[in-house]
Order: C-alpha cells, then sequence, then structure tokens
C-alpha cells in the first residue's frame, strides 16, 4: 500500500510539471537546451529533466522525464516520459504529437495523440480508451502548453486563454499574469515574472516564475490547492 501511494505522489509530481515550463530566445528557431528541476510533492523527493530538440526544418521535440531521487530510488523503479512534437507556424505554435511512457505504476501506461491539422482532427488513445476530437480551434497539447505561455510573453502577446488536450479531453485554461519579483533558485538569483494558470474544472493553482535573463525558461514552480503549497520544483542545472 505505501508503495502504491508513494508511485502515485510520483506520477503527480510529474503531473504538475506539465502545468508548466519552457522557452528561449529567438522564435523562429528556438535554441536547443536541457533544464533538470529539484521537486518535491509531500514526503517525496524527485527530480524532473526537460530537454528541446530540433529535429528537422521546422519541427521541434520537447520532453520531460520524471523519476525519484535520492531515498526514494530506492523504493520506487520506473520513470515517466512525455513527448511532444509542435512547430511554430506564423508565429503561433502548434502540437503535431503526444506520447506518454509511465513505468512507475505497477501497470505500465502509455497513452498517445496526434494532431493532423490537414483534416482538423485530433486522435489516439488514452488509457485503453481510443478518441477523436473535431480541431475547431487551436488545441495544443499539455506539454506544448508550457511552450505556448513562454512564446507569447517572450513577444508580448496578452493572451488569457488556451485550450488542451488533456487525457482525452479538450480543456480550457486560464491565464493570468502577476507581477515580476526577485527569486533565488539553486541555479542562482534571478527577477522572473509570475505566470498564474488553472485548467476548467480545476480547484488547483499552477504558477511559474519565468526569468527572461534565461530566455524566459521557468526557474520555479509551484502548485497550490486551498491556499497550501502542495508541490514546488526550482531550476538546478541549465545546459544549452
Amino acid at each position: 500500500m505505501e508503495e502504491k501511494l508513494i508511485s502515485l505522489s510520483i506520477k503527480k509530481l510529474a503531473s504538475l510539471m506539465l502545468g508548466l515550463l519552457f522557452c528561449s530566445s529567438g522564435w523562429s528557431m528556438p535554441s536547443e537546451f536541457q533544464a533538470i528541476y529539484n521537486a518535491q510533492l509531500k514526503q517525496v523527493d524527485g527530480q524532473v529533466m526537460m530537454t528541446l530538440k530540433k529535429e528537422q526544418d521546422n519541427l521541434y521535440s520537447y520532453e520531460m522525464i520524471t523519476r525519484p531521487s535520492g531515498f526514494w530510488r530506492i523504493i520506487i523503479d520506473g520513470s515517466i516520459r512525455e513527448k511532444s512534437t509542435f512547430s511554430l507556424e506564423n508565429g503561433v505554435v502548434r502540437s503535431k504529437t503526444y506520447e506518454l511512457n509511465d513505468t512507475i505504476r505497477s501497470k505500465p501506461r502509455q497513452s498517445s495523440a496526434t494532431f493532423d491539422w490537414d483534416n482538423l482532427l485530433l486522435s489516439g488513445y488514452y488509457k485503453d480508451r481510443k478518441f477523436e476530437l473535431p480541431l475547431n480551434r487551436n488545441v495544443i497539447d499539455r506539454v506544448v502548453l508550457q511552450i505556448a505561455i513562454m512564446h507569447n510573453n517572450q513577444q508580448g502577446i496578452n493572451s488569457t486563454e488556451h485550450y488542451i488536450l488533456d487525457r482525452d479531453k479538450v480543456k480550457r485554461v486560464q491565464i493570468n499574469q502577476k507581477m515580476s519579483v526577485n527569486i533565488r533558485v539553486p541555479f542562482g538569483q534571478f527577477e522572473a515574472i509570475e505566470i498564474e494558470h488553472v485548467s476548467e474544472g480545476s480547484d488547483s493553482i499552477n504558477s511559474l516564475w519565468l526569468a527572461p535573463e534565461l530566455g524566459y525558461i521557468p526557474v520555479k514552480l509551484t502548485q497550490k490547492k486551498d491556499g497550501k503549497t502542495i508541490f514546488s520544483a526550482s531550476l538546478s542545472q541549465l545546459t544549452h
């Protein structure tokens, strides 16, 4: 039972990290990078690694791997890997594919989605359920949400909402920009812009602090519920 609860906590850790991340300067050709965060969800310590790569022409991949760290590596085996491909077309971020491979659970889980913009069709599967949804608005996946937030902030675009694919449903996400603050993390001290976002039907508030000095890569991420911080992560390493 204890192992199951810990595994669920690590799963939530990965999910929470996806409430946020990413950006780089020069959006016509984003720079490749790898960012590592020290994260904590209640009693569980973890590490999250996020990697941006240019695949070909105007196609990029963005991958997030979450795994337990420290003492918890002895108890929990496996990782949670989420990867998206996307393009930047006429200043608009567009998801192409999304995939999930969760090996932390006792029963491994896989999910995937394909964004067919030619036929305006979003299809894939979540758990054992197949789905097909119309692409009647600029829907992005929940990983690429972070890219869109960073892109808009860098370009000075005041976007207050996005629509994302979350599991097998499309949800509206409300975006709120707050004031800049000075913040210290293991990687250093930075002036950062706080951004909040809340998913439709959720009572949790996700926040990320974007550092213009680092090309708007977040230096800190949190999630709050009922006024209490239940998750936090801080940037510890960054390479380009």
